[in-house]
């Protein structure tokens, strides 16, 4: 009797631990946009979400990709994370890898900004079952700047770098004595 009991509870806490574990949505009909904080903090947030209902009838990447770009809605608090005027070109899919082809405003982009909309991307796009990694390309062209060009959500900065105090000096390195000759 007591090996029944202890086999049930294993079971369970298999299937609780299973259960818990992250897992990308069975069904379309709600996901996550990410989009950039309005006013992020030193230390904060750098994307937030807000949840929407995809219809069943539209293509998902293109669906997602349309609300997208399309903006955060006013009540989230959000902004585009990407430039104005930008457009989405073309988009393709080969096994788990999604290269989105962007406008050259796209191109403007550099530093945390770009950072922010890569990741606003690939959140966004990877909680598709069929995508596992991101690609932006602009006019065909891959970002000579962009040091990453295959994006997952496990390598993405989802926090507002800390501000630095301008009066701290920066840390030195103490030359290294030469030997005596």
């Amino acid at each position: 009797m007591r090996r029944r009991m202890l086999s049930a509870c294993c079971a369970a806490l298999l299937v609780l631990l299973c259960a818990c574990a992250p897992q990308k949505p069975e069904s379309q009909e709600g996901i996550d946009l990410y989009f950039a904080v309005n006013d992020p903090q030193p230390g904060g947030q750098a994307v937030g979400c807000e949840h929407r209902t995809l219809s069943n009838t539209a293509e998902p990447v293109e669906e997602l990709l349309l609300l997208l770009f399309s903006g955060p809605t006013e009540e989230s608090g959000l902004i585009p994370p990407f430039p104005n005027g930008v457009t989405v070109l073309s988009w393709r899919q080969e096994e788990g890898r999604l290269t989105v082809d962007l406008s050259e405003q796209y191109g403007d982009l550099s530093g945390i900004d770009l950072t922010i909309a890569n990741s606003c991307l690939t959140l966004t796009l990877c909680q598709l079952e069929s995508v596992d990694c991101v690609s932006v390309t602009v006019k065909g062209n891959t970002l000579f700047y962009q040091t990453t060009q295959q994006l997952d959500p496990d390598g993405l900065l989802l926090v507002w770098p800390e501000a630095s105090d301008d009066n701290e000096p920066l840390p030195t390195q103490e030359p290294s004595e030469a030997p005596n000759p």
